[in-house]
C-alpha cells in the first residue's frame, strides 16, 4: 500500500514538473510595475534559481537582463547587498539602453541611499537623467525618488550637490530646494541670487511658475531708476542699419523729453543693449542693466525671436519690454509685460477687409496667400474679418518659392491657357485624321465604281503621265449652327478633305476657287446648296464625282465650359495637382456628313457619316470674383498680377503692408490699381506728422519711413509714462496699458488686452504714383 502511494506521489510530481517551462518563474509573472512597487518584493528560491538561469541562459539581452534584474532583487530581499550590487551593476554595465537595465540603476541608487551614500546615490541618477526619455514611463518614479533624495538633505548638503553639478535635472531640484530653504530662513539676499539662478537656467522646470512668482514678489520692493530706460536693439551684425534707425528715433525722442526737464531734475539717460549678441550673452546683459543700472523699462528688442528668449525673464523682473518692430503674429499674449506699438498682422488684415467691405462695391472676393506663417495668419484674419461684410469664394495658398502661379490660379477661375490650347491642338488633329479617312475611303469608293483601279493601293506599271486622272469637284460643307460657323469648320474640313484628296497621283481636285465661283455665279451660299445644285455646279466643271458636306450643329443647354479643376495629387516636389473632368454638357456636338456622287448618273458612291466634338470655350471668371486679397511681398504682386491678366482672371488687388512700395513703381504696368495698407505716410499734411519728418531730416539728413515712426512714437509714449510720475516697474507697466487714443506720427493707437496696438492703417493705392484712399482702424 505504501508502494503505491509513493509511486502516486512521484507520478504527480513528474507531471507537475512536465508543466513547468525551462527557465520562465513558476509562480509570479514580474513586470516593470512589480519592480517599482517597493525595495522588497516576494521572490521563492525556485524563482530564484530560474530568474539566475535566465540571466546567463536567456535567448535576448531583454530576458538576460530581465533574469539579472529579479536575481539581483532576490539578492537584496536576503540582505546580500554585494550579490544584489553584482547582477545590477552588470545590468548596468551592459543593458542600461533596455528597461530591466534602467530599473537596475534605479535600484542601485536605492541602494546607495539606504547606505547613505548620497554621492554614489546621484551618480547613479545622473544615469537615469541622461536616459530619462527612452522611458518616458518611469518618469514620475524616477523624479519621485529624486525628489526624496534631495528633500532630505540640509543646505549645506543642498548647497553640495548644487555645486557638484551631476546632472542639469539634479542641479534644477537641488537649486529649487536651496530656495524653499531660503524662504525658510527669510534670507531674502541668497533668495535672490538663488531664483534670479533659476528663473534664467530653468524655464522649462515643473517649478519655474513657483519661482517665479516668489522671485517677482521680491523684486517689487527693489528700488528702480525712474530716468532709466534699456534700449535692446543691434547694434552690430546684420540688423544694424535697422538698429541705427531705431536708435536715431529712440534718442530724438528722449532728447525732446530731456529739453523739457529743469535743471536740478534728472534727466532721463538710456542704456543700449547689443540685440546681435549670443542668447546666453543677451540673458546676462539684460540682468546687469536691470540689477546694476535698476532701468524702469526697456524699448525692443527689435527682433521677434528675441521677444520669445527674454520675455520670461523680464516678466520675472516685473520690468517691461516695448517694441516697435517685433510684429510676429505668435507674440500675441506672450507676456503681459510684453508691449507693442508697430503693426500687426491682425491689424493690417483687418483694416484691408474693413476697407473692401466699408468703402467699395466688392462683395464676392477671394484670398491667394503664401503657404507660410506670415501668409497663412493674414489669410485667416483677413477671412476672419472679410466674412462679416462680404463672401469669400475661394482660398487657396501657394508655395512662396514659386514664381508660376497657375496651378494656384486656376482654382480660383484662372483659365488654364496651356491646356486650352492642347485641346485646341487636339481638335485640329481630329479633324485632319478624320477627313484624311474619309478622303481615302471616298477616293477608293470612287475607282472601284468607276472601274479605273479596283485597289487603292496597287503598284500601276503605267507610266505617271499615263495614268487616268478622276475629276473631283469637292463643294465647300455646308453649316448649321452658329458656332460651327464661328469656329470655321466648313473651311477647315473643306481644306482638310481636299489636301486628302489631292495627294493622290490619279486624281485632279478642282480648285476651291472654281467651285466657289460658280455659287457666287448661281447666287448661292454653302448653306443653300442642295443635291441639284450641287451636282450642277461638278457638271459644269466637267467632274466625274461630286464630294460635298453637310455640318449641322446639336442643340446645347450651356454656353461655357467649366475649367474649374478639382484637387487630384501631389507631385512629387510636394505641389497639388489638380484633375480636369470635362463631361458632355462642355462639348459642342456636330454631326458631319460626307457624300460622293458620280456627276454623270448622279449615282451615290458613298456615304460618310461622323460625329465631331468641339470643348466650348471657357468662361471667364467662373466664381464671379469682384476682388483678390494677396497678402505677399511687392516682388511677388508684380509677378501675380501679370499672370492673373494673362489667365483671364484680371480682378482689382488688396494686399497687406510692403517692405518697400516705391519698389512697384517701378513696375507701373504691372501695378497699377494694387491697393496696400501702411502704419506711416510721409505725404499726410499732419502739423505733428510734418514736424516729426523734418525734425528727423535735420538731425539725421534721412527721410524717416515707419519703423522710425513707430520708434518715435514709442519712445514719446515711454517719456509721456516718465513724465506722469511712474515710480515703479510695475506702476510703469499698469500706466502704459491704460494707453488709449494716444495721437501719434503714425496716427491714433490704444492696447488691447493683450497689449497688442489698436490703430489705424493707412489704405494706399498705385495709381500714377502712390495715393491715399483713406484710413482704417485694424480692431
Amino acid at each position: 500500500m505504501k508502494t503505491k502511494s509513493l509511486i502516486a506521489v512521484l507520478i504527480i510530481a513528474a507531471f507537475i514538473a512536465c508543466c513547468i517551462p525551462g527557465c520562465s518563474p513558476k509562480v509570479v509573472v514580474k513586470d516593470p510595475n512589480a519592480a517599482l512597487s517597493g525595495m522588497k518584493i516576494e521572490i521563492t528560491e525556485e524563482e530564484y534559481k530560474e530568474w539566475k538561469k535566465l540571466a546567463s541562459e536567456g535567448i535576448n539581452t531583454a530576458e538576460r537582463a530581465k533574469g539579472a534584474f529579479w536575481a539581483g532583487q532576490y539578492c537584496l530581499n536576503k540582505g546580500d547587498i554585494p550579490g544584489a550590487e553584482k547582477y545590477f551593476g552588470h545590468n548596468e554595465k551592459y543593458y542600461s539602453d533596455i528597461i530591466w537595465g534602467y530599473l537596475s540603476v534605479l535600484r542601485l541608487s536605492e541602494i546607495s541611499v539606504e547606505k547613505k551614500d548620497t554621492e554614489t546615490a546621484l551618480k547613479k541618477f545622473k544615469v537615469l537623467a541622461e536616459k530619462r526619455h527612452q522611458f518616458p514611463e518611469f518618469k514620475d518614479a524616477v523624479l519621485g525618488r529624486l525628489k526624496e533624495i534631495i528633500s532630505a538633505q540640509n543646505m549645506d548638503g543642498l548647497k553640495k550637490i548644487y555645486a557638484a553639478r551631476y546632472h542639469a535635472l539634479i542641479d534644477e531640484y537641488a537649486l529649487y530646494y536651496i530656495i524653499k530653504q531660503d524662504i525658510k530662513d527669510s534670507n531674502s539676499t541668497d533668495f535672490f541670487t538663488h531664483a534670479r539662478s533659476f528663473v534664467m537656467e530653468y524655464r522649462d522646470s515643473e517649478f519655474y511658475q513657483e519661482v517665479s512668482d516668489e522671485f517677482r514678489k521680491a523684486v517689487l520692493y527693489k528700488p528702480v531708476n525712474k530716468r532709466k530706460i534699456g534700449v535692446i536693439l543691434p547694434l552690430t551684425g546684420k540688423g544694424m542699419a535697422a538698429g541705427e534707425s531705431i536708435k536715431n528715433a529712440i534718442e530724438m525722442g528722449a532728447a525732446e523729453f530731456n529739453a523739457g526737464i529743469k535743471e536740478d531734475e534728472e534727466k532721463l539717460a538710456l542704456v543700449f543693449v547689443d540685440e546681435s549678441m549670443d542668447p546666453e550673452a543677451l540673458v546676462k546683459k539684460i540682468v546687469r542693466v536691470i540689477e546694476e543700472d535698476n532701468v524702469i523699462a526697456f524699448a525692443g528688442p527689435v527682433f521677434s525671436n528675441n521677444v520669445k528668449k527674454i520675455a520670461p525673464l523680464l516678466e520675472s523682473y516685473n520690468v517691461i519690454s516695448f517694441s516697435s518692430t517685433a510684429a510676429r503674429p505668435d507674440l500675441t499674449g506672450t507676456s503681459p509685460y510684453f508691449f507693442r506699438n508697430c503693426g500687426t498682422v491682425k491689424g493690417h488684415a483687418y483694416a484691408m477687409a474693413k476697407y473692401i467691405t466699408g468703402s467699395t462695391p466688392y462683395r464676392k472676393v477671394a484670398s491667394l496667400y503664401p503657404n507660410d506663417a506670415l501668409g497663412k495668419s493674414l489669410n485667416d484674419f483677413f477671412t476672419e474679418k472679410i466674412l462679416q461684410g462680404a463672401s469669400l469664394s475661394g482660398s487657396v495658398g501657394f508655395e512662396p518659392s514659386k514664381s508660376d502661379f497657375l496651378n494656384y490660379l486656376v482654382p480660383l477661375g484662372g483659365i488654364n491657357t496651356m491646356l486650352l490650347k492642347e485641346k485646341r491642338a487636339a481638335e485640329t488633329r481630329s479633324i485632319n485624321d478624320k477627313m484624311e479617312s474619309a478622303g481615302k475611303q471616298i477616293l477608293e469608293k470612287a475607282f472601284e465604281y468607276m472601274k479605273v483601279y479596283r485597289n487603292w493601293a496597287a503598284t500601276d506599271v503605267l507610266k505617271e503621265e499615263d495614268l487616268p486622272k478622276v475629276n473631283i469637284a469637292l463643294l465647300r460643307f455646308s453649316c448649321e449652327g452658329e458656332n460651327a460657323i464661328r469656329y470655321g469648320l466648313d473651311i477647315d474640313m473643306t481644306k482638310q478633305m481636299s489636301y486628302a484628296m489631292a495627294r493622290g497621283e490619279k486624281v485632279l481636285v478642282a480648285k476651291q476657287a472654281q467651285t466657289d465661283g460658280l455659287m457666287n455665279e448661281i447666287g448661292v451660299e454653302p448653306k443653300d446648296v442642295d443635291r441639284e445644285i450641287a451636282l450642277n455646279i461638278a457638271q459644269q466643271l466637267k467632274s466625274d464625282v461630286l464630294v460635298w458636306g453637310i455640318i449641322e450643329e446639336r442643340q446645347s443647354n450651356t454656353i461655357y465650359a467649366s475649367f474649374i479643376p478639382k484637387e487630384a495629387d501631389y507631385d512629387s516636389e510636394g505641389n497639388t495637382k489638380y484633375s480636369y473632368s470635362f463631361s458632355d454638357e462642355d462639348y459642342l456636338y456636330f454631326d458631319v456628313t460626307i457624300r460622293a456622287i458620280s456627276a454623270s448618273d448622279e449615282t451615290a458612291i458613298d456615304e460618310i457619316k461622323f460625329v465631331y466634338r468641339k470643348l466650348k470655350e471657357p468662361k471667364l471668371n467662373p466664381l464671379g470674383l469682384e476682388a483678390i486679397f494677396v497678402p505677399s511681398t511687392e516682388r511677388k504682386i508684380t509677378l501675380i498680377r501679370d499672370q492673373l491678366k494673362y489667365y483671364d482672371l484680371d480682378l482689382p488687388i488688396f494686399c497687406g503692408t510692403f517692405d518697400n512700395p516705391a519698389y512697384l513703381l517701378n513696375f507701373m504696368e504691372s501695378s497699377q490699381g494694387i491697393h496696400f495698407t501702411s502704419e506711416f505716410f510721409p505725404d499726410e499734411p499732419s502739423e505733428n506728422i510734418q514736424k516729426f519728418i523734418t525734425d528727423f531730416k535735420e538731425k539725421y539728413a534721412a527721410m524717416p519711413g515707419v519703423i522710425e515712426a513707430n520708434t518715435y512714437d514709442m519712445i514719446k509714449i515711454m517719456t509721456a509714462i516718465l513724465e506722469s510720475g511712474a515710480e515703479s516697474r510695475e506702476a510703469f507697466k499698469d500706466m502704459l496699458r491704460s494707453v488709449r487714443n494716444y495721437e501719434g506720427v503714425t496716427g491714433k493707437f490704444s492696447f488691447d488686452s493683450n497689449n497688442d496696438p489698436v490703430k489705424e492703417y493707412y489704405i494706399m493705392k498705385i495709381e500714377d504714383g502712390i495715393k491715399i484712399l483713406g484710413k482704417v482702424k485694424g480692431e
